[in-house]
């Protein structure tokens, strides 16, 4: 209502009146000691309230850190399997001799009058094919397949 200035001259024109003059410095001494007292209990809890809070924080990050971890764990866990699998199946196609694959290339052969995939191509040819990624005739030409002589491919 008064304001803040007023105020603080009424309580001391007051505290003049109750404690009278003698005592007044003494009393004006232990007031400012509680006070400094006081204002240093807040700022610890303050100090206290926000040291919590940020480590809830970081308690909260933590947990979602290893929730990811987790998830990228499984993942890449899943990723090895699928990658363990299909070098198995390589694995075992390439550790099959060669006159098994001969033999089922001739069976073919015999049966259609052309090689497995249909071409026709006989034993001793390469073919070969332009790269897809570059259209513009400029690629380097790769051999796609090598069909070996009939003699070559049943020697053991």
């Amino acid at each position: 209502m008064f304001g803040t200035g007023f105020e603080l001259l009424l309580i001391l024109i007051v505290a003049l009146l109750v404690v009278g003059p003698e005592r007044l410095p003494k009393v004006a001494r232990q007031v400012g000691l509680w006070v400094g007292r006081a204002r240093t209990m807040v700022q610890s809890l303050r100090a206290q309230f926000e040291e919590e809070i940020e480590l809830d924080e970081l308690k909260r990050d933590t947990a979602n850190l290893r929730r990811d971890a987790q998830s990228l764990k499984a993942q890449l866990g899943q990723a090895g399997t699928q990658t363990e699998t299909g070098l198995r199946k390589v694995s075992k196609v390439l550790n099959q001799p060669i006159s098994e694959w001969t033999a089922a290339d001739e069976s073919n052969s015999k049966r259609s009058g052309a090689t497995p995939d249909g071409t026709g191509a006989k034993p001793g040819n390469v073919e070969l094919e332009r790269s897809a990624t570059n259209s513009g005739g400029d690629a380097p030409a790769v051999a796609s397949r090598v069909i070996l002589p009939e003699k070559e491919a049943t020697k053991p």
